[in-house]
Order: structure tokens, then sequence, then C-alpha cells
């Protein structure tokens, strides 16, 4: 369990990854935070305010606690500032279960990139009729259709487009809705397996 800068939103509204070495002055943290399963919550903080994150402090508190002490945990400190990204995957759907289970009202960030596959969509709209939950669905600026015209080609069919689609897909619309909607601390679900890598 560690927690550590992960990305800091700059002027310009785009994330950048932040160096390694854990410091105080970013304005967004990842904590990493290992479920007995061998799954891993991460929460990332992202403040337009200055707050003082005592990590070592906050990691030997988390330590102890299982899944849902620890989302309870960042829901008492940020309130409904802290939301959860979900893909409508395995371990996000085991996050908004505990979500529905602990009678949170706090949003479901879900970025529809305009290419999942139907079944996605059909999970989303389950977890929406069945657990009640606050999904929000977040687009981006133009559908994949504009997108292919603006840029003569589907981006994400080539190695040097795939990034910048993702930006445009994925990324720029989560940042955007950070940066208004006043969230100030997502929790997402990665295996343990996949630390640092994504």
């Amino acid at each position: 369990i560690f927690i550590l800068p992960l990305v800091e939103i700059g002027r310009s509204g785009r994330a950048a990854m932040m160096p390694s070495k854990p410091h105080l002055a970013c304005s967004a943290y990842s904590i990493s935070l290992c479920f007995q399963t061998g799954w891993r919550l991460v929460l990332s903080v992202d403040q337009s305010t200055p707050m003082t994150l005592d990590k070592e402090q906050a990691n030997r508190l988390l330590e102890a606690m299982n899944a849902q002490e620890r989302i309870a945990w960042g829901v008492e400190r940020f309130g409904m500032g802290a939301v959860l990204l979900s893909s409508m995957q395995q371990t996000s759907s085991v996050l908004m279960h505990m979500f529905s289970v602990m009678g949170l009202d706090n949003e479901i960030l879900f970025v529809d990139t305009g290419y999942h596959f139907h079944e996605t969509l059909a999970v989303r709209d389950e977890f929406i009729q069945r657990y009640k939950l606050n999904i929000v669905t977040l687009y981006p600026k133009n559908t994949p259709e504009r997108q292919e015209q603006l840029y003569g080609v589907k981006l994400y069919q080539f190695s040097d487009g795939q990034k910048q689609c993702c930006d445009m897909r994925k990324e720029q619309p989560f940042v955007e809705a950070m940066r208004t909607r006043g969230h100030r601390l997502v929790m997402n679900g990665l295996r343990r397996s996949e630390g640092g890598k994504r």
C-alpha cells in the first residue's frame, strides 16, 4: 500500500505523468489500496485548493482497512467530491456493487468513447436500473464519424494515432469532468498485477 503523485492537471487541462519520486507539491495523488483478494483500489486526488496529505499516516491507517472501509475513508474525507471512474469491467463492477451496498450517491463516471460494445453499455444500464447508482456518462467532443471526417482516418487503427485518439475520446472528457464538476478524489480499480502498467 502506498501513496504517490500520479498526474497533475496542468493549466492546459491535460494530464501529465508526474515524476516517480513522491512529493506533496503535486495537485493530484494516487492512493493504491490493496484488496485481500489480489485487487487494488486506486484513489486519485485532484485538488484545486492546497491540502496536507500525510502519505505515511494515510498508508498506516488504510493498511488495516478492507475495501469498503477504504471507500468510506475516501467519501468521509472528500464527501460528494469523491467519485468512482468505471469501465464497466470486472474490477469496477465490484466497486460499483460496493457503492450500492454502502448506499452511496456519489457519482460514478463512465467515459463513452463511442467505440464500446453494446454489451458494455447494457452493463452500465443494468447497474443504473438494478442498483440505482448515480452513473454519469461522459462523452468526447466529437462523434467517431466527425473525428474521422476531421482527421481523414480512423486514428485508433494507426499506432501513431492511437495515443491522440485515446486523449480525445477518454482523457479529455474525464479531465473536463474533474475540472467542471468539482470532483477531488477518483477511485478506480486495478488488478495488483497491473500496477505501474496503466
